[in-house]
């Protein structure tokens, strides 16, 4: 895997919300680069918030639910030592490749054990599903794509990247639980054939529509079907509101 570089004229950026979008519907993610809801989603609001409290930032008027999902995701929170918090990082996939990895992490630390991993928090309606003892959603793009090493030259006294992250989990439907993933080799091969995908897509610019079930939720319906007056419920992005807006 490339060392952590710097971007240059001629990359592509990537993220993995972006990938994962791009699955969900190559459309949605060719339309949420180029603007934003002017109206913010109120499950938007509260991750916002909840993430806002957990990293000590101020919320004048946090969403009513935020509190409590903060203070539950607090409680696991409690049994790591932080080494660094809100780590923003890209990183060249691979040597002489232009595709570069966006990743914001919320927590590098170390556990009970002295082991480090990195830490995301996650808020949901209800408690992530396991199946044939695992858990599909701590095992996607994202986990993955925050595993993946990079060369780190910090004055902290880790050796390697940790290869662990633990998605800290609170729900509305009141579960708070740990999940973890360790990277596995073949799950960094298929990461960066999706990034490549989404690189040529991007290059010939093709993003053909899937029509399906995410429609009723997606925040760019609007505009993909080009419903009356959809061009008022959006704004453009700029240029680094374009290149940042698939980072998770």
């Amino acid at each position: 895997m490339g060392a952590e570089r710097g971007v240059v004229v001629g990359d592509f950026v990537v993220s993995p919300t972006g990938m994962e979008k791009f699955l969900t519907c190559p459309r949605m993610y060719a339309l949420q680069r180029e603007m934003k809801p002017k109206e913010i989603s109120d499950w938007f609001v509260l991750g916002n918030d909840v993430h806002a409290i957990m990293e000590g930032r101020g919320v004048e008027e946090p969403h009513p639910k935020a509190l409590d999902l903060a203070m539950r995701l607090k409680a696991l929170d409690r049994k790591y030592q932080p080494i660094e918090r809100e780590l923003t990082q890209r990183i060249r996939l691979k040597i002489r490749s232009n595709i570069v990895l966006h990743r914001r992490i919320d927590m590098l630390a170390v556990d009970g054990a002295g082991i480090p991993a990195v830490v995301d928090y996650k808020t949901g309606s209800r408690r992530w599903q396991e199946k044939e003892g695992k858990v599909p959603k701590a095992c996607g793009l994202q986990a993955v794509a925050y595993t993946m090493p990079t060369k780190v030259e910090k004055a902290w006294d880790i050796r390697a990247w940790p290869n662990r992250i633990d998605f800290l989990v609170a729900t509305l439907d009141g579960t708070t639980e740990k999940h973890s993933y360790h990277l596995r080799p073949q799950d960094v091969e298929e990461l960066v054939e999706v990034a490549d995908m989404v690189r040529m897509a991007a290059k010939l610019g093709t993003f053909p529509r899937h029509v399906g079930f995410s429609c009723g939720f997606c925040d760019f319906a609007k505009a993909c079907f080009e419903r009356p007056g959809w061009e008022d419920s959006y704004v453009i992005r700029g240029l680094e509101e374009e290149n940042d807006a698939t980072s998770s």
